[in-house]
């Protein structure tokens, strides 16, 4: 619903309004879309909550019946306040022409930047430490494992370099776990530092698209606050970035799966990869984390 209001543009302003093309609504038109577009500010809380899980199950080691406890708040949250955010700014009249759409008064900055910019900016904040925990956390097990290996390989090298009598004296099964132990952790280390790299690259672009889709729409708010109006490019692309939140996402989402794919089959064209993607996509649970899917 808040795609399509955002969508409606200058329609549902009321006609007449002095500086708006098309404005071609009526009061009641403006608050409906007003409301829905309020209650748009759940996406990124939901986007925070989503962080706040793989924080918690990655991070702090937390288990299912853990979650189980929290995860009816993660939902909770998001919903309960965006609806209630929006049915308070219409009751409260705050509705009404905001240069693109209908939204709450440019005179209320209390509840623009208490009910929307806030609570976004907030959410941005969480998802990016979470992210960056998240890397770190990778990070630290990569090491751990490339110290193993390493110890690995030096036990290794020692066994072999023993003469025949001294490797008599040992069990060979215990030369050959050291060895199958060494060998695994080696192969394993060869790949640690790309994971690395993946989980970077996928969480700087899940927080990049965070930053994108509210950077023009945070600049044309602080500019009406303080000069009372903004130029018309941010505006503009505050009109066309905004609504692409959802986009942006899906791309970051099926990121990790279209390389995947391309690697398998290099010789197939990229529309029919991105068809399969999407119909394996519909048959799998959606439970891999943006940040963490390159794993």
């Amino acid at each position: 619903m808040t795609s399509i209001a955002v969508f409606m543009g200058t329609w549902p302003i009321p006609a007449g309004t002095d500086g708006v093309y098309m404005a071609s609504g009526t009061a009641g038109t403006c608050t409906a879309q007003g409301f829905w577009i309020q209650v748009g500010v759940g996406a990124p809380l939901y986007n925070a909550s989503l962080s706040m899980y793989y924080f918690l199950v990655i991070f702090k080691g937390w288990k299912d019946h853990q979650m189980k406890k929290i995860e009816p708040f993660l939902h909770a949250v998001p919903i309960l306040f965006s609806l209630s955010t929006a049915t308070i700014a219409a009751a409260t009249d705050s509705y009404c022409n905001s240069n693109v759409w209908c939204w709450i008064d440019s005179s209320n900055n209390g509840f623009r930047f208490g009910f929307f910019y806030g609570p976004v900016w907030a959410a941005m904040a969480f998802v990016t430490f979470a992210m960056v925990a998240i890397y770190c956390h990778f990070l630290v097990q990569e090491r751990k494992t490339k110290k193993y290996s390493q110890a690995q390989e030096r036990v290794k090298q020692r066994l072999s370099s023993k003469s025949n009598l001294e490797r008599t004296a040992v069990q060979p099964t215990n030369i050959s776990h050291a060895a199958n132990a060494a060998s695994y952790a080696v192969r394993n280390n060869h790949s640690s530092p790309r994971k690395s790299r993946e989980i970077a690259r996928q969480a700087m672009f899940y927080v990049g698209s965070f930053y994108l889709t509210f950077l023009f729409p945070s600049w044309t708010r602080f500019d009406q606050m303080l000069y009372g109006s903004s130029p018309f490019a941010v505006i503009a692309l505050f009109s066309i970035i905004f609504p692409m939140q959802g986009f942006f996402n899906a791309c970051v989402y099926f990121r990790p799966r279209y390389l995947r794919y391309r690697k398998l089959n290099p010789d197939v064209n990229i529309c029919s990869l991105l068809s399969k993607i999407w119909q394996n996509s519909c048959y799998t649970s959606g439970a891999v984390a943006p940040a963490i899917e390159a794993c």
